[in-house]
């Protein structure tokens, strides 16, 4: 009996102990764990030209590719408006070909008139008459080049804006929120869908100055959801802040909002969209 009781409190000591390491241990990773949201750079596709939405092809959730047609604008009045610069650039090329024709009359005819000169067989009125002529037709043609060229420009702006009345994707990503409807009138600047790629998500995290020396640029973390809380998904320190900041609002605790911390940005594959836009998430740094 008496080696029975040595033996139990030797368990018990044993337990005991072993339930505070475990608790030192628990304590320590969690520790590691850091607040963060997940977050994608948003593509907001703005209409550049007025006109009504002739077609429409993007649908919330839609993954796109870059260079897809999301949108088409009416572009009935931009086409008569190209029609009527080319044709005033014809126009005005046409005048500039006539004065050119003119102008190259007079040098010959000058050129004649400084021989007769010479021997006497014409006037200097003569050639002063001729001189004159020269003169406004070198101002004439220098003024229908002008037209010529603004006519041309003012068609080079219209097809610009021809080019805008159809909205592409820019880059690949996921169409998150549109904006309007097919048949809309839009104007410029209306705000036609927002897209995102989410393949690759930026993990913000906050944590405070005696933590710091944790984080290390470049270094891979964990990140942990409470959707997986068992897969954590493998990110990368790319930016930490200069400068302190008091914790976002939507950092849970009182204690933790009124901290000063630091901002580190981590881009996180997201391959299989586990991530989603606004999720809060666990970061564990890995650097000692």
């Amino acid at each position: 009996m008496k080696k029975v009781i040595p033996l139990l409190l030797v368990l018990v000591l044993i337990g005991y102990f072993g339930y505070r390491s475990w608790e030192k241990d628990r304590a320590e990773k969690l520790d590691d764990r850091f607040y963060g949201t997940a977050e994608a750079e948003e593509v907001i596709l703005s209409a550049q030209v007025i006109g009504e939405v002739r077609e429409f092809n993007a649908q919330e959730g839609q993954a796109v590719k870059a260079g897809d047609l999301l949108a088409r604008i009416d572009d009935t009045s931009l086409q008569a408006q190209l029609k009527q610069a080319n044709a005033a650039a014809h126009a005005a090329g046409s005048q500039a070909e006539v004065v050119a024709a003119n102008l190259s009359g007079v040098n010959t005819e000058l050129a004649r008139i400084d021989k007769l000169l010479a021997s006497g067989s014409a006037t200097t009125m003569q050639r002063d008459t001729l001189g004159t002529q020269k003169a406004a037709l070198l101002a004439q043609k220098q003024a229908i080049l002008s037209q010529v060229k603004q006519a041309k420009a003012a068609a080079g702006v219209v097809e610009t804006q021809i080019d805008h009345t159809r909205v592409t994707a820019p880059v690949a990503g996921t169409i998150l929120r549109t904006h309007v409807q097919l048949g809309e009138t839009v104007f410029p600047g209306s705000a036609l869908l927002t897209m995102a790629d989410l393949t690759t998500m930026e993990v913000y995290a906050y944590v405070p100055e005696p933590m710091l020396g944790r984080v290390k640029l470049g270094e891979t973390v964990e990140i942990f959801t409470d959707a997986e809380p068992g897969k954590p998904l493998a990110g990368t320190v790319s930016h930490i802040a200069d400068s302190a900041e008091f914790t976002p609002k939507n950092v849970q605790t009182k204690d933790e909002r009124v901290r000063l911390i630091y901002k580190i940005k981590i881009l996180v594959p997201n391959p299989d969209g586990v991530l989603k836009i606004g999720m809060p998430v666990d970061v564990r740094f890995t650097a000692r």
